[in-house]
Protein backbone atom coordinates (compact mmCIF):
# COMPACT_ATOMS: atom_id res chain seq x y z
CA UNK A 1 0.00 0.00 0.00
CA UNK A 2 0.93 3.30 -1.12
CA UNK A 3 2.32 5.57 2.05
CA UNK A 4 1.10 8.71 -0.36
CA UNK A 5 -2.56 7.40 0.49
CA UNK A 6 -2.01 6.47 3.96
CA UNK A 7 -0.13 10.17 5.08
CA UNK A 8 -3.23 11.57 2.73
CA UNK A 9 -5.08 14.16 5.64
CA UNK A 10 -8.49 14.47 4.02
CA UNK A 11 -11.00 17.08 4.38
CA UNK A 12 -14.62 17.75 3.17
CA UNK A 13 -14.28 20.37 0.78
CA UNK A 14 -16.97 22.72 1.24
CA UNK A 15 -19.64 20.04 0.99
CA UNK A 16 -22.72 19.28 3.50
CA UNK A 17 -24.08 15.89 3.76
CA UNK A 18 -27.58 13.71 4.71
CA UNK A 19 -28.68 10.09 4.63
CA UNK A 20 -32.04 9.82 3.01
CA UNK A 21 -34.58 7.55 4.28
CA UNK A 22 -33.90 5.19 1.47
CA UNK A 23 -30.40 4.89 2.73
CA UNK A 24 -28.76 7.07 0.20
CA UNK A 25 -26.34 9.12 1.54
CA UNK A 26 -25.70 12.58 -0.46
CA UNK A 27 -23.34 15.05 -0.25
CA UNK A 28 -24.15 18.72 -1.51
CA UNK A 29 -23.16 22.43 -2.17
CA UNK A 30 -25.04 25.38 -3.92
CA UNK A 31 -24.01 23.83 -7.43
CA UNK A 32 -23.52 20.09 -6.58
CA UNK A 33 -25.41 16.66 -5.66
CA UNK A 34 -23.51 13.76 -4.69
CA UNK A 35 -25.36 10.10 -3.95
CA UNK A 36 -23.48 7.41 -2.46
CA UNK A 37 -25.54 4.06 -1.60
CA UNK A 38 -24.96 0.56 -0.45
CA UNK A 39 -23.19 -1.24 2.52
CA UNK A 40 -20.40 1.13 2.81
CA UNK A 41 -22.90 3.99 3.73
CA UNK A 42 -22.73 3.79 7.84
CA UNK A 43 -19.00 3.27 7.21
CA UNK A 44 -18.62 6.57 5.06
CA UNK A 45 -21.09 9.05 7.99
CA UNK A 46 -18.53 7.37 10.85
CA UNK A 47 -15.95 8.54 8.71
CA UNK A 48 -17.27 12.07 7.73
CA UNK A 49 -16.81 13.75 10.84
CA UNK A 50 -13.38 12.72 11.54
CA UNK A 51 -12.53 14.30 7.93
CA UNK A 52 -11.53 17.81 9.03
CA UNK A 53 -7.14 17.57 7.89
CA UNK A 54 -5.97 16.84 11.23
CA UNK A 55 -5.69 12.71 10.64
CA UNK A 56 -3.99 11.03 8.48
CA UNK A 57 -6.12 7.41 6.26
CA UNK A 58 -4.17 5.27 8.76
CA UNK A 59 -5.17 7.44 11.52
CA UNK A 60 -8.80 7.49 10.33
CA UNK A 61 -8.24 3.59 10.50
CA UNK A 62 -7.44 3.64 13.92
CA UNK A 63 -10.33 6.10 14.97
CA UNK A 64 -12.85 3.75 13.83
CA UNK A 65 -11.84 0.28 13.90
CA UNK A 66 -12.14 -0.70 10.44
CA UNK A 67 -9.40 -2.05 7.87
CA UNK A 68 -6.93 0.28 6.80
CA UNK A 69 -7.35 -1.15 2.87
CA UNK A 70 -11.00 -0.39 3.50
CA UNK A 71 -10.81 2.75 4.86
CA UNK A 72 -8.22 3.85 1.85
CA UNK A 73 -11.31 2.51 -0.47
CA UNK A 74 -13.32 5.01 0.72
CA UNK A 75 -10.93 7.91 0.68
CA UNK A 76 -10.06 7.18 -2.86
CA UNK A 77 -14.19 7.02 -3.62
CA UNK A 78 -14.71 10.42 -2.14
CA UNK A 79 -11.75 11.85 -3.30
CA UNK A 80 -12.69 10.70 -7.04
CA UNK A 81 -15.54 12.81 -6.34
CA UNK A 82 -14.13 15.61 -5.33
CA UNK A 83 -16.01 15.78 -2.05
CA UNK A 84 -12.46 15.71 -0.06
CA UNK A 85 -9.21 17.16 -0.91
CA UNK A 86 -5.55 16.40 0.86
CA UNK A 87 -4.96 19.17 3.09
CA UNK A 88 -2.83 18.97 6.33
CA UNK A 89 -4.55 21.11 8.81
CA UNK A 90 -1.76 20.70 11.13
CA UNK A 91 0.27 22.30 8.44
CA UNK A 92 -1.61 24.63 7.94
CA UNK A 93 -2.54 25.81 11.68
CA UNK A 94 -3.34 29.55 10.95
CA UNK A 95 -7.19 28.13 10.44
CA UNK A 96 -7.59 26.98 13.75
CA UNK A 97 -8.08 30.57 14.91
CA UNK A 98 -11.54 32.21 15.32
CA UNK A 99 -10.18 35.16 13.64
CA UNK A 100 -8.95 33.34 10.60
CA UNK A 101 -12.35 31.17 10.52
CA UNK A 102 -14.49 34.38 8.95
CA UNK A 103 -12.27 35.11 6.67
CA UNK A 104 -12.44 31.14 5.21
CA UNK A 105 -15.82 31.29 5.66
CA UNK A 106 -16.31 34.36 3.76
CA UNK A 107 -13.93 33.32 0.61
CA UNK A 108 -15.39 29.81 0.82
CA UNK A 109 -19.08 30.92 0.40
CA UNK A 110 -17.78 33.11 -2.97
CA UNK A 111 -16.06 30.39 -4.27
CA UNK A 112 -17.78 27.06 -3.09
CA UNK A 113 -14.67 25.27 -2.50
CA UNK A 114 -12.85 25.27 0.97
CA UNK A 115 -9.99 24.10 -0.41
CA UNK A 116 -9.60 26.97 -2.84
CA UNK A 117 -10.53 29.42 0.70
CA UNK A 118 -7.58 28.04 2.32
CA UNK A 119 -5.03 29.06 -0.60
CA UNK A 120 -6.60 31.83 -1.04
CA UNK A 121 -6.39 32.76 2.29
CA UNK A 122 -2.34 32.65 2.55
CA UNK A 123 -1.87 34.11 -0.26
CA UNK A 124 -4.01 37.34 1.05
CA UNK A 125 -2.20 37.39 4.08
CA UNK A 126 1.41 37.82 2.05
CA UNK A 127 -0.13 41.36 1.41
CA UNK A 128 0.92 44.71 2.53
CA UNK A 129 -1.08 47.70 3.74
CA UNK A 130 -0.31 51.06 4.63
CA UNK A 131 -3.65 53.17 6.19
CA UNK A 132 -3.60 56.37 6.30
CA UNK A 133 -6.57 59.35 7.39
CA UNK A 134 -7.86 59.36 10.70
CA UNK A 135 -6.92 57.78 13.49
CA UNK A 136 -10.45 56.07 14.88
CA UNK A 137 -11.01 54.76 11.80
CA UNK A 138 -7.70 53.40 11.18
CA UNK A 139 -7.67 51.67 14.92
CA UNK A 140 -11.15 50.24 13.59
CA UNK A 141 -9.86 49.02 10.60
CA UNK A 142 -7.10 47.39 12.24
CA UNK A 143 -9.61 45.46 14.71
CA UNK A 144 -11.96 44.41 11.50
CA UNK A 145 -8.73 43.14 9.46
CA UNK A 146 -7.34 41.07 12.56
CA UNK A 147 -4.10 40.36 13.45
CA UNK A 148 -2.54 38.19 10.24
CA UNK A 149 -2.41 40.97 7.72
CA UNK A 150 0.45 43.30 7.59
CA UNK A 151 0.39 47.08 8.19
CA UNK A 152 3.32 48.92 7.08
CA UNK A 153 4.35 52.39 8.66
CA UNK A 154 4.68 55.22 5.85
CA UNK A 155 8.22 54.93 5.82
CA UNK A 156 7.74 51.52 4.22
CA UNK A 157 5.60 52.20 1.76
CA UNK A 158 7.84 51.18 -1.44
CA UNK A 159 7.01 47.32 0.15
CA UNK A 160 3.46 48.10 0.23
CA UNK A 161 0.43 46.53 -2.14
CA UNK A 162 -1.88 48.35 -1.82
CA UNK A 163 -3.19 52.39 0.58
CA UNK A 164 -6.21 52.66 2.24
CA UNK A 165 -7.34 56.10 2.79
CA UNK A 166 -10.29 56.53 5.59
CA UNK A 167 -11.65 59.92 7.18
CA UNK A 168 -14.87 61.46 8.12
CA UNK A 169 -15.19 63.82 4.90
CA UNK A 170 -14.01 64.32 1.49
CA UNK A 171 -10.19 65.44 2.83
CA UNK A 172 -8.70 66.56 -0.40
CA UNK A 173 -5.07 67.29 0.62
CA UNK A 174 -4.93 63.66 1.92
CA UNK A 175 -6.74 61.87 -0.84
CA UNK A 176 -4.20 63.83 -3.54
CA UNK A 177 -1.07 63.52 -0.83
CA UNK A 178 -2.30 59.69 -1.20
CA UNK A 179 -2.97 59.88 -5.15
CA UNK A 180 0.51 61.29 -5.62
CA UNK A 181 1.80 58.36 -3.59
CA UNK A 182 -0.10 56.07 -5.50
CA UNK A 183 1.39 57.20 -8.96
CA UNK A 184 5.24 57.78 -7.54
CA UNK A 185 5.29 54.45 -6.08
CA UNK A 186 3.04 52.60 -8.60
CA UNK A 187 0.58 51.58 -5.55
CA UNK A 188 -2.95 50.83 -5.96
CA UNK A 189 -5.15 53.19 -3.07
CA UNK A 190 -8.50 52.79 -1.85
CA UNK A 191 -10.33 55.98 -0.95
CA UNK A 192 -13.11 55.49 1.98
CA UNK A 193 -14.60 57.49 3.83
CA UNK A 194 -17.66 57.79 6.88
CA UNK A 195 -20.88 60.08 7.12
CA UNK A 196 -23.69 60.36 9.04
CA UNK A 197 -26.06 58.66 7.17
CA UNK A 198 -23.61 56.62 4.47
CA UNK A 199 -20.45 55.81 3.87
CA UNK A 200 -18.05 55.23 0.58
CA UNK A 201 -15.76 52.96 -0.05
CA UNK A 202 -13.90 53.31 -3.34
CA UNK A 203 -12.83 53.42 -6.02
CA UNK A 204 -9.87 51.35 -5.75
CA UNK A 205 -7.79 53.38 -8.15
CA UNK A 206 -5.08 51.59 -9.74
CA UNK A 207 -2.23 53.43 -11.24
CA UNK A 208 -1.64 53.60 -15.48
CA UNK A 209 -5.13 51.68 -15.58
CA UNK A 210 -8.45 52.96 -13.90
CA UNK A 211 -9.29 56.38 -13.53
CA UNK A 212 -7.33 58.79 -10.77
CA UNK A 213 -8.56 60.51 -7.22
CA UNK A 214 -8.32 63.94 -9.61
CA UNK A 215 -10.43 62.22 -12.22
CA UNK A 216 -12.78 61.44 -9.26
CA UNK A 217 -13.04 64.63 -7.91
CA UNK A 218 -13.78 66.58 -11.55
CA UNK A 219 -16.77 64.22 -12.41
CA UNK A 220 -17.91 64.66 -8.75
CA UNK A 221 -17.45 68.52 -9.05
CA UNK A 222 -19.39 68.65 -12.44
CA UNK A 223 -22.41 66.55 -10.82
CA UNK A 224 -23.24 69.40 -8.29
CA UNK A 225 -26.35 71.37 -9.85
CA UNK A 226 -24.56 74.17 -9.02
CA UNK A 227 -21.33 73.02 -9.86
CA UNK A 228 -18.40 74.42 -8.69
CA UNK A 229 -20.16 77.07 -5.99
CA UNK A 230 -22.29 73.74 -4.58
CA UNK A 231 -19.13 71.81 -4.28
CA UNK A 232 -17.01 74.84 -2.47
CA UNK A 233 -19.17 75.03 0.10
CA UNK A 234 -19.51 71.50 1.02
CA UNK A 235 -16.11 71.39 1.02
CA UNK A 236 -15.97 73.80 4.03
CA UNK A 237 -18.57 72.75 5.78
CA UNK A 238 -17.23 68.89 5.84
CA UNK A 239 -13.63 70.07 6.27
CA UNK A 240 -15.04 72.76 9.42
CA UNK A 241 -17.64 71.21 11.25
CA UNK A 242 -18.66 67.09 9.73
CA UNK A 243 -14.54 65.96 10.66
CA UNK A 244 -15.17 67.33 14.37
CA UNK A 245 -18.52 66.92 15.39
CA UNK A 246 -19.59 63.84 13.14
CA UNK A 247 -21.81 61.62 15.20
CA UNK A 248 -22.88 58.04 13.63
CA UNK A 249 -24.99 55.45 15.31
CA UNK A 250 -23.63 52.98 17.52
CA UNK A 251 -22.17 49.83 15.27
CA UNK A 252 -21.61 52.09 11.61
CA UNK A 253 -17.82 52.46 12.16
CA UNK A 254 -18.01 48.68 12.75
CA UNK A 255 -19.95 48.05 9.62
CA UNK A 256 -17.89 50.77 7.67
CA UNK A 257 -14.88 48.18 8.60
CA UNK A 258 -16.15 45.26 7.98
CA UNK A 259 -17.55 46.29 3.92
CA UNK A 260 -13.73 47.50 3.37
CA UNK A 261 -12.40 43.95 4.55
CA UNK A 262 -14.38 42.13 2.32
CA UNK A 263 -13.81 44.50 -0.74
CA UNK A 264 -10.24 44.18 0.08
CA UNK A 265 -10.33 40.40 0.23
CA UNK A 266 -12.01 40.23 -2.84
CA UNK A 267 -9.38 42.41 -4.30
CA UNK A 268 -6.43 40.48 -2.82
CA UNK A 269 -7.92 36.96 -4.20
CA UNK A 270 -6.89 34.93 -6.59
CA UNK A 271 -10.15 33.95 -7.68
CA UNK A 272 -12.41 36.39 -7.10
CA UNK A 273 -12.98 40.55 -8.17
CA UNK A 274 -13.36 43.16 -6.27
CA UNK A 275 -16.41 44.92 -7.28
CA UNK A 276 -15.11 48.61 -6.69
CA UNK A 277 -12.05 48.76 -9.13
CA UNK A 278 -12.79 51.70 -10.68
CA UNK A 279 -16.23 52.14 -8.83
CA UNK A 280 -17.78 54.01 -5.90
CA UNK A 281 -19.83 51.82 -3.44
CA UNK A 282 -22.37 53.86 -1.36
CA UNK A 283 -24.05 52.46 1.12
CA UNK A 284 -27.14 54.59 2.89
CA UNK A 285 -27.16 53.53 6.30
CA UNK A 286 -30.98 54.87 7.20
CA UNK A 287 -32.46 53.33 4.23
CA UNK A 288 -30.40 50.09 3.66
CA UNK A 289 -29.70 50.70 0.41
CA UNK A 290 -26.60 51.05 -1.79
CA UNK A 291 -25.31 51.92 -5.15
CA UNK A 292 -22.29 51.07 -7.32
CA UNK A 293 -21.27 54.20 -9.36
CA UNK A 294 -18.79 53.83 -12.66
CA UNK A 295 -15.93 56.47 -12.32
CA UNK A 296 -14.97 56.94 -15.32
CA UNK A 297 -11.85 58.85 -16.42
CA UNK A 298 -11.38 62.40 -17.54
CA UNK A 299 -9.84 62.65 -20.67
CA UNK A 300 -6.99 65.27 -20.47
CA UNK A 301 -6.60 64.87 -17.18
CA UNK A 302 -3.80 66.54 -15.43
CA UNK A 303 -2.63 63.51 -13.16
CA UNK A 304 -3.26 60.36 -15.34
CA UNK A 305 -3.58 61.67 -19.20
CA UNK A 306 -2.23 58.91 -21.27
CA UNK A 307 -3.52 56.14 -18.69
CA UNK A 308 -3.83 52.65 -20.14
CA UNK A 309 -7.04 51.02 -21.35
CA UNK A 310 -6.75 47.76 -20.70
CA UNK A 311 -6.74 46.77 -17.34
CA UNK A 312 -5.33 44.06 -15.56
CA UNK A 313 -7.85 42.80 -13.51
CA UNK A 314 -11.61 42.68 -14.67
CA UNK A 315 -13.98 45.59 -14.51
CA UNK A 316 -16.99 46.31 -15.95
CA UNK A 317 -17.88 50.07 -16.17
CA UNK A 318 -21.75 49.59 -16.45
CA UNK A 319 -22.89 48.91 -12.73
Amino acid sequence: MENELLNYKPIIDSYSFVKESDGELIFFNRDTYITCSGDSVEDILALVPLLTGNLSTEQLAEKVELPVEYVCDIIQLLDSKNVIKNYDMNEKCIITNKELQRHERFISNLTGSLSSAFRDIEAIYTQKIVLMGNEELKRNLKVAFGTKFSFLEMNQIQNANLIIVVDFFENENLYNEANELAKSFNIPFLRAQLHEEQFNIGPIFIPNETSCYNCFLSRKISNYENSYLSYKCLKKYNSEWNEEHISVMPGTIEMFSFHILSFIMKYFSNCLTSEIIGKEFTYNILTLSSNLNPVLKVPGCSKCAGAKENLKKDFVLNS
